[in-house]
Protein backbone atom coordinates (compact mmCIF):
# COMPACT_ATOMS: atom_id res chain seq x y z
CA UNK A 1 0.00 0.00 0.00
CA UNK A 2 1.91 3.30 -0.99
CA UNK A 3 2.58 5.96 1.28
CA UNK A 4 0.47 9.27 0.75
CA UNK A 5 1.36 11.84 -0.93
CA UNK A 6 3.04 14.77 1.48
CA UNK A 7 1.62 18.15 0.78
CA UNK A 8 3.88 21.23 1.19
CA UNK A 9 4.20 22.41 4.85
CA UNK A 10 1.44 24.22 6.26
CA UNK A 11 2.67 27.14 7.94
CA UNK A 12 0.47 30.34 9.25
CA UNK A 13 2.94 32.91 10.22
CA UNK A 14 0.06 35.39 11.63
CA UNK A 15 -0.27 33.19 14.16
CA UNK A 16 3.47 33.33 15.43
CA UNK A 17 4.61 35.79 18.46
CA UNK A 18 8.35 37.10 19.26
CA UNK A 19 7.25 35.62 23.13
CA UNK A 20 9.08 32.82 24.30
CA UNK A 21 7.38 29.30 24.40
CA UNK A 22 7.70 28.62 28.45
CA UNK A 23 9.04 24.66 29.11
CA UNK A 24 6.04 22.49 29.28
CA UNK A 25 5.75 20.43 32.18
CA UNK A 26 3.49 17.58 30.49
CA UNK A 27 3.84 15.84 26.98
CA UNK A 28 1.39 15.31 24.11
CA UNK A 29 0.66 11.37 24.27
CA UNK A 30 2.48 8.84 21.58
CA UNK A 31 2.36 5.54 21.57
CA UNK A 32 5.02 3.30 23.02
CA UNK A 33 8.30 3.32 22.64
CA UNK A 34 7.87 7.27 21.38
CA UNK A 35 9.67 9.67 24.13
CA UNK A 36 8.25 13.41 23.51
CA UNK A 37 11.42 16.01 24.23
CA UNK A 38 11.47 19.93 24.84
CA UNK A 39 14.29 20.46 22.45
CA UNK A 40 16.43 23.66 22.61
CA UNK A 41 19.05 25.08 20.47
CA UNK A 42 20.32 28.69 19.56
CA UNK A 43 21.76 29.34 15.97
CA UNK A 44 22.41 32.13 13.59
CA UNK A 45 22.00 32.12 9.85
CA UNK A 46 22.86 34.88 6.71
CA UNK A 47 19.84 36.92 5.17
CA UNK A 48 19.39 39.97 2.91
CA UNK A 49 17.89 43.06 5.07
CA UNK A 50 14.36 43.39 6.08
CA UNK A 51 12.02 46.22 6.90
CA UNK A 52 10.29 44.82 10.16
CA UNK A 53 10.98 42.58 13.09
CA UNK A 54 7.87 40.42 11.88
CA UNK A 55 9.96 39.84 8.69
CA UNK A 56 12.98 38.51 10.66
CA UNK A 57 10.97 36.36 12.78
CA UNK A 58 9.32 34.72 9.24
CA UNK A 59 12.60 34.21 8.12
CA UNK A 60 13.36 32.37 11.44
CA UNK A 61 10.27 30.26 10.98
CA UNK A 62 10.93 29.11 7.18
CA UNK A 63 14.24 27.94 9.08
CA UNK A 64 12.71 26.07 11.32
CA UNK A 65 10.54 24.18 8.51
CA UNK A 66 13.64 22.39 8.08
CA UNK A 67 13.67 20.51 10.81
CA UNK A 68 10.94 18.17 9.76
CA UNK A 69 13.66 16.78 6.93
CA UNK A 70 16.45 16.89 9.80
CA UNK A 71 14.81 15.27 12.06
CA UNK A 72 13.03 12.48 9.94
CA UNK A 73 15.76 11.65 7.51
CA UNK A 74 18.77 13.24 8.77
CA UNK A 75 21.89 10.79 10.28
CA UNK A 76 25.18 11.90 11.54
CA UNK A 77 28.61 9.56 10.90
CA UNK A 78 27.83 7.78 14.12
CA UNK A 79 23.89 7.45 13.83
CA UNK A 80 23.48 9.23 17.17
CA UNK A 81 20.43 10.67 16.01
CA UNK A 82 16.90 9.32 16.21
CA UNK A 83 13.95 9.63 14.65
CA UNK A 84 10.75 11.47 14.89
CA UNK A 85 9.60 14.70 13.80
CA UNK A 86 9.32 18.35 15.59
CA UNK A 87 6.07 19.24 17.49
CA UNK A 88 5.73 23.17 16.24
CA UNK A 89 3.59 25.29 18.48
CA UNK A 90 2.81 29.31 18.70
CA UNK A 91 6.00 30.52 20.61
CA UNK A 92 8.52 28.03 19.88
CA UNK A 93 10.95 30.97 18.05
CA UNK A 94 12.15 33.52 19.46
CA UNK A 95 14.70 36.04 17.40
CA UNK A 96 17.76 37.23 19.58
CA UNK A 97 19.53 39.60 17.48
CA UNK A 98 19.10 41.34 14.29
CA UNK A 99 23.42 42.07 13.30
CA UNK A 100 24.44 44.07 10.20
CA UNK A 101 27.42 42.83 8.65
CA UNK A 102 30.38 44.83 6.76
CA UNK A 103 28.93 43.64 3.66
CA UNK A 104 25.38 44.79 4.05
CA UNK A 105 23.85 41.24 4.84
CA UNK A 106 22.11 40.74 7.95
CA UNK A 107 23.40 38.03 10.86
CA UNK A 108 19.90 36.35 12.35
CA UNK A 109 20.17 34.56 15.24
CA UNK A 110 17.09 33.15 16.68
CA UNK A 111 16.05 30.08 19.50
CA UNK A 112 14.29 27.50 19.05
CA UNK A 113 12.31 26.01 22.44
CA UNK A 114 9.86 23.46 21.70
CA UNK A 115 8.53 19.61 21.29
CA UNK A 116 10.48 16.90 19.47
CA UNK A 117 8.92 13.53 19.38
CA UNK A 118 11.75 10.72 18.72
CA UNK A 119 11.59 6.89 18.64
CA UNK A 120 14.57 7.00 21.16
CA UNK A 121 14.76 7.41 25.07
CA UNK A 122 17.09 8.77 27.26
CA UNK A 123 18.28 11.01 25.12
CA UNK A 124 20.38 14.40 26.07
CA UNK A 125 21.24 15.55 22.88
CA UNK A 126 20.41 15.98 19.21
CA UNK A 127 23.18 16.96 16.08
CA UNK A 128 21.09 19.28 13.77
CA UNK A 129 21.95 19.93 9.85
CA UNK A 130 20.09 22.89 8.84
CA UNK A 131 20.59 25.25 5.77
CA UNK A 132 23.10 27.49 5.77
CA UNK A 133 21.04 30.07 3.61
CA UNK A 134 17.63 30.04 3.04
CA UNK A 135 17.56 32.76 0.23
CA UNK A 136 19.50 30.84 -1.83
CA UNK A 137 17.48 27.87 -2.04
CA UNK A 138 15.06 29.85 -3.75
CA UNK A 139 16.63 30.38 -6.56
CA UNK A 140 17.62 26.32 -6.93
CA UNK A 141 15.87 24.72 -9.88
CA UNK A 142 13.92 21.13 -9.87
CA UNK A 143 17.72 19.25 -10.08
CA UNK A 144 19.61 20.84 -7.55
CA UNK A 145 16.59 20.54 -5.14
CA UNK A 146 15.99 16.86 -5.64
CA UNK A 147 19.61 16.28 -4.97
CA UNK A 148 19.27 17.37 -1.66
CA UNK A 149 16.00 15.15 -1.06
CA UNK A 150 15.16 12.21 0.22
CA UNK A 151 14.63 9.92 -3.15
CA UNK A 152 14.88 12.97 -5.08
CA UNK A 153 11.41 13.46 -3.90
CA UNK A 154 11.24 17.24 -3.54
CA UNK A 155 10.93 19.17 -6.40
CA UNK A 156 9.84 22.71 -5.47
CA UNK A 157 11.53 24.63 -2.57
CA UNK A 158 7.66 24.67 -0.53
CA UNK A 159 7.87 20.82 -0.03
CA UNK A 160 11.81 21.13 -0.10
CA UNK A 161 12.29 21.15 3.80
CA UNK A 162 10.07 17.91 4.31
CA UNK A 163 12.81 15.66 2.30
CA UNK A 164 15.65 17.60 2.87
CA UNK A 165 18.87 15.83 3.20
CA UNK A 166 22.31 17.07 2.83
CA UNK A 167 24.67 14.87 3.27
CA UNK A 168 23.55 13.33 -0.59
CA UNK A 169 26.22 12.47 -3.03
CA UNK A 170 25.09 15.61 -5.98
CA UNK A 171 23.68 17.92 -2.95
CA UNK A 172 25.70 21.39 -3.25
CA UNK A 173 23.13 23.27 -1.13
CA UNK A 174 25.83 24.06 1.83
CA UNK A 175 24.50 23.74 5.82
CA UNK A 176 25.17 24.64 9.44
CA UNK A 177 25.99 22.53 11.90
CA UNK A 178 23.51 22.58 15.17
CA UNK A 179 23.38 21.03 18.50
CA UNK A 180 20.26 20.87 20.43
CA UNK A 181 19.64 19.80 24.30
CA UNK A 182 17.17 17.22 25.04
CA UNK A 183 14.82 17.24 28.17
CA UNK A 184 12.13 14.38 28.52
CA UNK A 185 9.07 15.65 29.39
CA UNK A 186 6.37 13.70 31.88
CA UNK A 187 3.32 12.39 30.00
CA UNK A 188 0.66 12.33 32.17
CA UNK A 189 -2.31 9.81 31.70
CA UNK A 190 -5.97 11.71 30.35
CA UNK A 191 -8.93 11.08 28.62
CA UNK A 192 -11.44 12.54 26.53
CA UNK A 193 -14.05 14.56 27.93
CA UNK A 194 -16.57 12.11 26.59
CA UNK A 195 -19.52 13.81 28.07
CA UNK A 196 -18.58 17.19 26.95
CA UNK A 197 -19.11 15.63 23.27
CA UNK A 198 -22.56 15.26 23.64
CA UNK A 199 -25.21 18.55 23.20
CA UNK A 200 -28.50 17.96 23.79
CA UNK A 201 -28.19 14.33 24.32
CA UNK A 202 -26.77 14.34 20.31
CA UNK A 203 -23.01 13.47 19.99
CA UNK A 204 -22.52 13.98 16.12
CA UNK A 205 -19.57 12.90 14.33
CA UNK A 206 -18.31 13.66 10.89
CA UNK A 207 -16.08 11.38 8.68
CA UNK A 208 -14.52 12.32 5.38
CA UNK A 209 -12.82 9.98 3.67
CA UNK A 210 -10.42 11.36 0.69
CA UNK A 211 -9.45 9.65 -1.98
CA UNK A 212 -6.01 8.20 -2.80
CA UNK A 213 -6.71 7.73 -6.44
CA UNK A 214 -8.01 10.94 -8.48
CA UNK A 215 -9.40 8.30 -11.15
CA UNK A 216 -11.30 6.62 -8.75
CA UNK A 217 -14.94 7.25 -9.00
CA UNK A 218 -16.82 8.86 -5.73
CA UNK A 219 -18.86 5.53 -4.62
CA UNK A 220 -17.33 3.13 -2.36
CA UNK A 221 -19.76 0.93 -2.77
CA UNK A 222 -18.30 0.39 -6.69
CA UNK A 223 -15.26 -1.14 -7.61
CA UNK A 224 -13.77 1.67 -10.73
CA UNK A 225 -10.82 2.03 -10.25
CA UNK A 226 -8.31 1.24 -7.75
CA UNK A 227 -8.22 2.81 -4.58
CA UNK A 228 -7.01 2.51 -1.38
CA UNK A 229 -9.37 4.74 0.58
CA UNK A 230 -12.44 2.50 -1.07
CA UNK A 231 -11.16 -0.09 1.87
CA UNK A 232 -10.67 2.31 4.60
CA UNK A 233 -14.41 3.66 4.02
CA UNK A 234 -15.86 0.51 4.10
CA UNK A 235 -14.56 -1.28 6.99
CA UNK A 236 -15.30 1.72 8.95
CA UNK A 237 -19.05 1.36 7.72
CA UNK A 238 -18.51 -2.49 9.43
CA UNK A 239 -17.41 -0.95 12.16
CA UNK A 240 -20.73 1.33 12.79
CA UNK A 241 -22.87 -1.76 11.80
CA UNK A 242 -21.35 -3.48 14.46
CA UNK A 243 -22.43 -1.51 16.90
CA UNK A 244 -26.00 -1.39 15.58
CA UNK A 245 -26.01 1.55 13.61
CA UNK A 246 -28.62 1.53 10.53
CA UNK A 247 -28.42 4.44 7.46
CA UNK A 248 -30.98 6.80 7.56
CA UNK A 249 -29.70 8.71 4.31
CA UNK A 250 -27.69 8.14 1.31
CA UNK A 251 -26.72 10.92 -1.35
CA UNK A 252 -25.39 8.79 -4.21
CA UNK A 253 -22.17 9.91 -6.21
CA UNK A 254 -21.98 8.49 -9.71
CA UNK A 255 -19.11 11.05 -11.09
CA UNK A 256 -16.57 12.68 -10.23
CA UNK A 257 -18.26 15.85 -9.35
CA UNK A 258 -20.16 15.04 -6.54
CA UNK A 259 -18.98 13.37 -2.72
CA UNK A 260 -20.87 10.28 -1.56
CA UNK A 261 -22.35 10.56 1.61
CA UNK A 262 -24.34 8.98 4.34
CA UNK A 263 -25.54 9.25 7.91
CA UNK A 264 -26.05 6.54 10.25
CA UNK A 265 -27.47 6.50 13.45
CA UNK A 266 -28.12 4.52 16.68
CA UNK A 267 -29.44 5.19 20.35
CA UNK A 268 -26.90 4.06 23.09
CA UNK A 269 -27.66 4.37 26.39
CA UNK A 270 -28.63 7.84 26.97
CA UNK A 271 -27.42 9.40 23.70
CA UNK A 272 -28.55 9.57 19.89
CA UNK A 273 -25.12 9.16 17.98
CA UNK A 274 -25.56 10.88 14.52
CA UNK A 275 -22.05 10.17 12.03
CA UNK A 276 -22.26 11.54 8.70
CA UNK A 277 -20.00 9.79 6.18
CA UNK A 278 -18.37 11.49 3.11
CA UNK A 279 -16.56 9.89 0.52
CA UNK A 280 -15.18 12.08 -2.12
CA UNK A 281 -11.86 13.78 -3.93
CA UNK A 282 -8.69 15.11 -1.99
CA UNK A 283 -6.40 14.77 -4.65
CA UNK A 284 -6.39 18.74 -5.44
CA UNK A 285 -3.24 18.68 -7.73
CA UNK A 286 -5.10 16.53 -10.68
CA UNK A 287 -6.19 19.26 -13.40
CA UNK A 288 -9.69 18.77 -14.43
CA UNK A 289 -11.36 17.62 -10.67
CA UNK A 290 -12.25 21.51 -9.80
CA UNK A 291 -15.99 20.55 -8.58
CA UNK A 292 -15.44 17.01 -7.05
CA UNK A 293 -12.71 18.87 -4.60
CA UNK A 294 -14.88 21.96 -4.49
CA UNK A 295 -17.66 19.46 -3.40
CA UNK A 296 -15.77 17.90 -1.12
CA UNK A 297 -14.40 21.06 0.57
CA UNK A 298 -17.77 22.53 0.77
CA UNK A 299 -19.15 19.33 2.58
CA UNK A 300 -16.02 19.62 5.18
CA UNK A 301 -16.81 22.99 5.61
CA UNK A 302 -20.33 22.71 7.15
CA UNK A 303 -20.38 19.46 8.55
CA UNK A 304 -17.06 19.74 10.58
CA UNK A 305 -18.72 23.04 12.30
CA UNK A 306 -21.31 21.06 13.58
CA UNK A 307 -19.58 17.73 15.03
CA UNK A 308 -18.15 17.19 17.90
CA UNK A 309 -15.76 14.10 16.72
CA UNK A 310 -14.66 14.89 13.18
CA UNK A 311 -12.03 12.41 11.01
CA UNK A 312 -10.28 13.68 8.09
CA UNK A 313 -8.27 10.82 5.95
CA UNK A 314 -6.83 11.46 3.38
CA UNK A 315 -4.25 13.62 1.53
CA UNK A 316 -2.50 15.80 4.14
CA UNK A 317 -3.06 19.53 4.35
CA UNK A 318 -6.36 19.45 2.27
CA UNK A 319 -8.21 20.47 5.19
CA UNK A 320 -6.41 22.81 6.53
CA UNK A 321 -5.10 24.87 3.47
CA UNK A 322 -6.29 23.67 0.04
CA UNK A 323 -2.95 24.51 -1.49
CA UNK A 324 -3.23 24.55 -5.28
CA UNK A 325 -6.69 25.53 -5.42
CA UNK A 326 -6.99 28.20 -3.06
CA UNK A 327 -9.65 27.07 -1.47
CA UNK A 328 -8.80 28.11 2.38
CA UNK A 329 -7.95 31.63 0.97
CA UNK A 330 -11.71 31.85 -0.01
CA UNK A 331 -13.34 30.07 2.13
CA UNK A 332 -11.87 29.37 5.52
CA UNK A 333 -13.17 26.71 8.46
CA UNK A 334 -14.90 28.24 10.96
CA UNK A 335 -15.20 26.28 14.24
CA UNK A 336 -17.00 27.54 17.83
CA UNK A 337 -14.72 28.22 19.99
CA UNK A 338 -17.16 27.58 22.75
CA UNK A 339 -17.71 23.65 21.75
CA UNK A 340 -15.63 21.01 22.53
CA UNK A 341 -14.35 19.00 19.75
CA UNK A 342 -11.90 16.21 19.09
CA UNK A 343 -10.45 15.90 15.56
CA UNK A 344 -8.42 12.86 13.82
CA UNK A 345 -6.41 14.16 11.11
CA UNK A 346 -5.29 11.15 9.56
CA UNK A 347 -2.95 11.63 6.49
CA UNK A 348 1.45 12.70 6.36
CA UNK A 349 2.68 14.81 9.17
CA UNK A 350 -0.08 16.65 10.51
CA UNK A 351 1.76 18.19 13.00
CA UNK A 352 1.27 20.94 11.09
CA UNK A 353 -2.26 21.24 11.49
CA UNK A 354 -1.55 22.10 15.37
CA UNK A 355 -0.70 25.96 14.17
CA UNK A 356 -3.91 26.76 12.42
CA UNK A 357 -6.70 24.65 14.03
CA UNK A 358 -5.57 25.78 17.50
CA UNK A 359 -5.77 29.45 15.93
CA UNK A 360 -9.56 28.41 14.99
CA UNK A 361 -10.23 27.47 17.99
CA UNK A 362 -8.77 30.20 20.43
CA UNK A 363 -6.57 27.58 22.03
CA UNK A 364 -6.43 23.68 23.21
CA UNK A 365 -9.23 24.00 26.11
CA UNK A 366 -12.24 22.85 23.57
CA UNK A 367 -9.97 21.03 20.77
CA UNK A 368 -7.59 17.80 20.97
CA UNK A 369 -6.16 16.72 17.96
CA UNK A 370 -4.95 13.07 16.47
CA UNK A 371 -1.82 13.83 14.75
CA UNK A 372 0.38 12.14 12.39
CA UNK A 373 3.71 12.81 13.06
CA UNK A 374 5.50 11.44 9.82
CA UNK A 375 4.35 9.60 6.65
CA UNK A 376 1.02 7.59 7.29
CA UNK A 377 -0.88 5.05 5.01
CA UNK A 378 -4.35 3.76 4.45
CA UNK A 379 -5.49 2.98 8.27
CA UNK A 380 -9.17 3.15 9.81
CA UNK A 381 -8.35 2.31 13.20
CA UNK A 382 -7.73 5.70 13.57
CA UNK A 383 -11.21 5.96 13.20
CA UNK A 384 -13.01 3.01 14.82
CA UNK A 385 -11.15 2.99 17.81
CA UNK A 386 -11.84 6.40 18.91
CA UNK A 387 -15.74 5.52 17.75
CA UNK A 388 -15.29 1.98 19.99
CA UNK A 389 -14.54 4.13 23.03
CA UNK A 390 -17.34 6.99 22.40
CA UNK A 391 -19.93 3.79 21.94
CA UNK A 392 -18.57 2.05 25.40
CA UNK A 393 -18.65 5.53 27.49
CA UNK A 394 -22.51 6.05 26.21
CA UNK A 395 -23.15 2.28 26.81
CA UNK A 396 -21.84 1.23 29.86
CA UNK A 397 -19.59 4.47 31.14
CA UNK A 398 -16.55 2.95 30.58
CA UNK A 399 -13.86 5.64 29.85
CA UNK A 400 -10.77 4.73 27.08
CA UNK A 401 -7.67 6.71 28.28
CA UNK A 402 -5.63 8.26 25.61
CA UNK A 403 -2.50 6.43 26.10
CA UNK A 404 -4.73 3.59 25.44
CA UNK A 405 -6.79 5.26 22.07
CA UNK A 406 -3.31 5.92 20.70
CA UNK A 407 -1.91 2.96 21.01
CA UNK A 408 -4.77 1.66 19.10
CA UNK A 409 -5.04 3.64 16.45
CA UNK A 410 -1.47 3.96 15.60
CA UNK A 411 -1.65 0.49 13.39
CA UNK A 412 1.50 2.03 10.77
CA UNK A 413 3.47 3.93 12.87
CA UNK A 414 2.72 7.05 11.91
CA UNK A 415 3.90 8.35 15.33
CA UNK A 416 0.16 9.07 15.99
CA UNK A 417 -0.36 11.14 19.00
CA UNK A 418 -2.93 13.37 20.48
CA UNK A 419 -2.06 17.26 21.49
CA UNK A 420 -3.74 19.64 23.30
CA UNK A 421 -5.30 17.14 26.03
CA UNK A 422 -3.12 18.70 28.72
CA UNK A 423 -6.15 20.55 30.02
CA UNK A 424 -8.56 17.35 29.91
CA UNK A 425 -9.78 14.96 32.90
CA UNK A 426 -7.14 13.46 34.48
CA UNK A 427 -10.24 10.64 35.94
CA UNK A 428 -13.11 9.58 34.77
CA UNK A 429 -16.37 11.42 36.48
CA UNK A 430 -20.05 11.01 36.42
CA UNK A 431 -22.10 13.91 34.76
CA UNK A 432 -24.02 14.94 37.77
CA UNK A 433 -20.78 16.50 39.20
Amino acid sequence: MPIRNLVRLVLLLALLSVSRHAHAHESSIFSQGKEVYQMHYSTHINVSPKTSDEEYLRIATLHTNYLVGAIAYIKDADNQNANGAPLRKKGDIKVSSITKNTDGSIDLQYSYDGEVVLDREDMTAYTLYLPEKLEAIDKLDGVAIGNCSLGAYAKTPDIFPVYWTPFNKYCEVPYITVAATLAPIVMKTTYPDYPRLAKDGVIQTAVFVGKMNEKAVHNPYKVMGRDESRSEYLEIVRDLKSHGFVRTEVIKAENLDTSYQETFEATIGDFKFVVKMVYGNSVYFVDGQIKGITDFYDQYLKIAKESAFVVYSGHAGFMVQASGTGFYDKKQLKLDADRYQIFVMNGCQTNDYIYPMFALKGGSKNLDMFINARESIVNPLATTAMMDAMVTWARNGTWTSYPTLVSKMDSVDAMLGVVGEQDNPVAPYRLSQ
